[in-house]
């Protein structure tokens, strides 16, 4: 695998896990600051969505990313071979 960003910057292997806990902290402020306030003015629920929903959101956003990942590797075997 390329870890190389610039030809003179190479990510360190175990710098990847790093990635989830940084998308995370970015993320988290970000929900509970903009989009549960924005969601509750407009459906009219205090939490934003139900949780019936949030669980459905969820469900679709994980069948999206097996979907890219299946697609992913189906080009990268088709490159390997």
């Amino acid at each position: 695998m390329d870890r190389y960003l610039t030809q003179n910057f190479e990510i360190a292997a175990a710098s990847f896990t790093m990635a989830t806990v940084v998308v995370l902290m970015i993320w988290i402020p970000i929900y509970d600051v903009v989009l549960v306030p924005f969601l509750a003015s407009c459906t009219g629920q205090p939490r934003g969505i139900s949780s019936k929903l949030r669980m459905g959101i969820g469900l679709v956003i994980s069948c999206v990313a097996m979907a890219v990942g299946a697609i992913t590797e189906g080009i990268r075997r088709r490159i390997a071979i």
